[in-house]
């Protein structure tokens, strides 16, 4: 009879970072509206209130063009954040996938079988090492 080889601890761990990094996600997609709401209301107010200094004799709202400058800033790293983790999400949730259908297909070998999961979490590591080490384009 052949022993039970499941990888059923790998495929729970990469269920479980996939949920970690989706409420990461989440959170930091709510936190975008958030502080864009909060900039939006501070521009709101500091125009009713007046806040404007003369530059080449032209009213020039700084109060203004700081929270559109602070919000474009935080809105950016906000949506480069949530992407990486919608990314390790993804990866995870197909390793996880890859490995439940593995363990569901009784063929070969055992040390085929664990030859299989091991390149699959190979799979998954490469994918990740290649999207950090992949330069970012500043154009």
């Amino acid at each position: 009879m052949r022993p039970s080889l499941t990888p059923n601890r790998q495929v729970e761990f990469y269920k479980k970072c996939a949920g970690t990094y989706r409420t990461t996600a989440t959170w930091l997609r709510r936190t975008e509206f958030g502080l864009a709401l909060a900039a939006t209301l501070i521009t709101a107010i500091a125009s009713v209130t007046g806040k404007s200094t003369p530059i080449f004799s032209i009213p020039f709202d700084i109060a203004a063009l700081t929270a559109v400058l602070t919000t474009v800033a935080g809105a950016v790293l906000a949506h480069v954040e949530a992407s990486r983790f919608d990314f390790m999400v993804t990866t995870y949730l197909a390793t996880a996938r890859r490995l439940d259908d593995r363990k569901g297909d009784p063929r070969g070998t055992v040390s085929g079988f664990v030859n299989d999961c091991e390149n699959i979490i190979a799979t998954e590591n490469m994918s990740w090492i290649a999207k950090w080490a992949k330069p970012t384009k500043l154009n």
